[in-house]
């Protein structure tokens, strides 16, 4: 007996309390009588007002049955609250029926309307707006919005589904919430309403300036490119994790609170491309149009191969924030979760596969049997320019790619040359002994037969130059100006294109790339002649010596242009010294011809900001001028990508920190002999 006046007593102070500290909204003021109060609202405040008290009620009823457990819901003060929060409903209800009389609307109606929203979701984002508006703390996690807006666990356990991912609410971006792990539930996650909405729902702001017109306005290219990046971004980082997992060595104990951390940070991460992937899917048609999409119809892309020109178009533009370039290996771990996967689609970066068949990708000049995991792959600069689309359109300062693929059984690169004498910078001294030795095939007929050499010399008369010098330093450029003086196609032949692993198969190309230069009358350009026109004396293979010999027959029965080209310093067999016409090494230009290089490879047309300093440039970085050619290119991308519509001089430094930092090359002068 005295327990149980005890509990009354109890019960008494609590109900004088709470009758004295009822909780008050912000937005409301329980002082007001609503009897004094008009019959109508005058505006939206007003119209929200009256459910943020409705809000106040059912939360209020909630932390009664939170304080007095089960025993609540058999009171009779449960029944009253019910009876009351169901006469304001009819309340808000009336005054909503004799507004609209009054020709009054209200933004929240209109967006419920819009949206299609049901009476809980409805309810989701009142509670969310009134808890933005609540100068307490409470949390606004999905568990505590259910529990405040019904009025059982059965009704809680029904409308749980309003809160996913694939619900109305978050679907259109009228809430949205934390990230939700796999450890995390989503009566967990905090919820909240961004400010558009809220802005909305008040009346501040007309429906249209609200999340999904703000999307459908933001449907460009360049979004979704970006979208794409973040998602690669996202891809890379959980490569690296569990990379970087599977090769660590711990203790039982350190390998399960690792694995525990990397599980977290993997859920995060995929949380976070589960998102990005929902914003691409958004764009819904807008997309078909899209340069990348168009390629990948084209060609019958699968994701993966998309995905991988995506890649190399990122690191393209300098926006990766890895470093060490794009090899297979990377590619192929951004794309996969498993080693398992790495192997499988391995077959992306075949030769026989569509991105390297169709040239969409090209890659590094490599030796026989190179593993394509280690390769160095890139796109093209027109690949880049195509991907770009209308991000470069009208710029002129990118150039036209002049590149014949050869076809199935063709052993040579076409290329029509675009350069001239005057375009290439090196020493007036070196280039007359160039123009000096050329003058053996523009006065061929003179020579052979007027003055009969031919008689004398019936073989072995072909014009043979070597070009020595380190990377970008224009030896390329070189063989097309003297392809353009002859009026000829300049033909490219490297060690990676005629080298095969099966018997008798090198020596057919071999025979083949001189077949195919007599016959189109080209300048037949060996690149990385090192790498096959060494001397005889230091072959350890048979095959290697008859490669040489091979060679060494072509050329006496070739009466044509051959330009060998190198990096390295390399011993030459004896009996080809005696055939090459012409050594030149191209040395590393000086300050005056690196400003000469950076003018002359930017056109008139070129949208160059005010403040641009070549001289500054040139004496800044000592490099090559195919350094300074990738950094007006990388310099042109950016001012494209991002509509600055100017190029910049810290655009151009950037270009060539780009090239330097990031570059393996040996900068040391190297050459042939001494």
């Amino acid at each position: 007996m005295f327990k149980l006046r005890k509990q009354k007593n109890i019960m008494n102070i609590i109900h004088i309390w709470r009758k004295n500290n009822t909780m008050k909204h912000p937005c409301m003021d329980h002082s007001k009588n609503d009897k004094n109060k008009h019959s109508y609202y005058h505006n939206d405040i007003e119209y929200i007002e009256d459910h943020f008290r409705l809000l106040d009620m059912m939360i209020e009823r909630k932390q009664r049955k939170d304080f007095e457990g089960e025993e609540f819901l058999l009171e009779k003060e449960d029944k009253n609250f019910a009876r009351l929060i169901n006469q304001k409903w009819n309340e808000i209800a009336r005054k909503r029926k004799q507004s609209l009389d009054q020709k009054k609307s209200f933004a929240l109606d209109k967006f419920v309307e819009k949206y299609q929203l049901q009476d809980m979701e409805k309810k989701i984002v009142l509670f969310l707006l009134y808890r933005y508006f609540s100068s307490d703390q409470e949390d606004s996690t999905g568990r505590s919005i259910l529990e405040s807006i019904t009025v059982s666990r059965l009704e809680m356990m029904r409308s749980r589904h309003y809160l996913m991912e694939t619900g109305c609410l978050r679907k259109n971006q009228i809430i949205s919430c934390d990230e939700i792990g796999e450890d995390k539930s989503i009566l967990d996650a905090e919820f909240e309403i961004p400010e558009e909405i809220i802005s909305v729902l008040l009346g501040e702001a007309p429906l249209l300036s609200c999340k999904e017109k703000k999307n459908e306005e933001e449907k460009t290219y360049k979004n979704y490119i970006n979208l794409y990046f973040t998602l690669l971004q996202q891809m890379e980082q959980k490569s690296q994790i569990s990379s970087l997992f599977r090769s660590e060595r711990m203790s039982p104990l350190s390998d399960f609170f690792s694995s525990l951390e990397n599980s977290t940070e993997v859920s995060r991460i995929q949380h976070n491309m589960k998102k990005t992937l929902t914003s691409i899917e958004e764009f819904g048609p807008h997309k078909e149009n899209f340069p990348i999409e168009q390629v990948a119809k084209e060609y019958q892309l699968s994701n993966e191969e998309k995905l991988v020109l995506l890649i190399l178009l990122e690191e393209s533009l300098g926006l990766s924030e890895s470093i060490g370039g794009c090899e297979g290996k990377k590619i192929l771990a951004i794309l996969s979760n498993s080693e398992n996967e790495m192997i499988a689609k391995r077959c992306i970066l075949y030769k026989e596969g569509k991105l390297r068949q169709n040239h969409l990708i090209e890659t590094e000049k490599t030796w026989g049997g190179q593993n394509i995991l280690d390769s160095e792959y890139f796109l093209s600069e027109k690949m880049i320019r195509r991907l770009l689309g209308d991000l470069t359109e009208g710029n002129h300062l990118l150039e036209d790619e002049c590149f014949e693929y050869p076809d199935e059984g063709q052993i040579l690169l076409t290329l029509a040359p675009r350069f001239s004498f005057g375009d290439v910078i090196i020493s007036q001294e070196k280039k007359k002994m160039i123009e000096i030795a050329l003058s053996q095939q523009i006065h061929h007929k003179l020579i052979f037969e007027t003055w009969g050499l031919g008689k004398k010399i019936p073989y072995g008369n072909a014009l043979t130059m070597l070009f020595s010098g380190a990377p970008g330093t224009g030896k390329t450029m070189m063989a097309e100006a003297i392809a353009n003086r002859l009026g000829k196609k300049l033909l490219i032949a490297n060690y990676a294109q005629i080298q095969n692993m099966y018997v008798g198969e090198t020596e057919k190309r071999i025979v083949a790339a001189f077949k195919q230069a007599k016959e189109q009358d080209g300048v037949l350009l060996w690149d990385e002649a090192d790498a096959m026109f060494y001397s005889r004396e230091m072959a350890s293979h048979s095959w290697e010596f008859r490669d040489v010999n091979l060679i060494l027959q072509e050329l006496e029965k070739f009466a044509g242009v051959v330009i060998l080209t190198t990096n390295r310093n390399v011993v030459l067999d004896r009996a080809l010294e005696r055939r090459i016409s012409l050594k030149v090494h191209f040395d590393m230009p000086d300050a005056k011809e690196r400003e000469q290089i950076w003018k002359n490879l930017i056109p008139q047309e070129a949208p160059l900001a005010e403040n641009m300093d070549f001289t500054y440039l040139a004496e800044k970085y000592e490099i090559s001028g195919g350094i300074i050619k990738n950094a007006i290119l990388y310099a042109a991308r950016y001012a494209a990508y991002s509509e600055a519509g100017k190029i910049y001089l810290q655009d151009l430094i950037k270009g060539v920190e780009m090239q330097t930092e990031n570059s393996w090359t040996n900068t040391a002068k190297i050459g042939f002999g001494k």
